[in-house]
């Protein structure tokens, strides 16, 4: 493949990298929505000018401000998602650059995002270990493995 269209639509593990990255931005979309619904549910706020939904009640005004468990958990996926999805998509840009073999790529593309998807479901519905931290591993992993096989392409 000529390198000028590593970064177009034209190269298929650009285009699949493009499709599984939009996937996993729109879940962190999701997490912002998921995050303000919690808010409203529990009556639980991160601002002060935000406390009148909860009331009139001074008191009630005052508890809004104070952490919510369901609120936080959602926060706390959203947080791991920004700690690892931006880091995926930086070492999947690098790693085309290798112009790597569709099959293996899409494989690699594909297993991220289950795991990540799969990640944000254990996570929220508070399922214990193995299963998060085996949801983690995968895509932690993959992102070794995308660097690993960037640097010894170039070596």
């Amino acid at each position: 493949m000529m390198t000028s269209h590593l970064y177009t639509l034209e190269n298929n593990v650009f285009a699949g990298f493009v499709f599984y990255t939009v996937l996993l931005l729109m879940k962190m979309l999701l997490m912002t929505v998921l995050t303000t619904t919690k808010r409203q549910i529990h009556k639980a706020f991160h601002s002060p000018e935000d406390t009148s939904r909860a009331g009139t009640n001074p008191e009630a005004r005052k508890k809004s401000l104070l952490p919510n468990e369901n609120v936080e958990r959602v926060r706390r996926c959203h947080r791991n998602d920004m700690e690892n999805i931006y880091l995926f998509i930086f070492l999947s840009l690098l790693y085309i650059a290798t112009d790597p073999p569709y099959a293996m790529a899409i494989w690699y593309f594909r297993v991220y995002t289950v795991s990540r998807f799969l990640h944000m479901l254990v996570y929220l519905n508070g399922i214990g270990q193995p299963f998060r931290g085996l949801t983690f591993a995968a895509g932690y992993v993959t992102c070794w493995i995308l660097a690993i096989s960037t640097l010894l392409s170039i070596v």
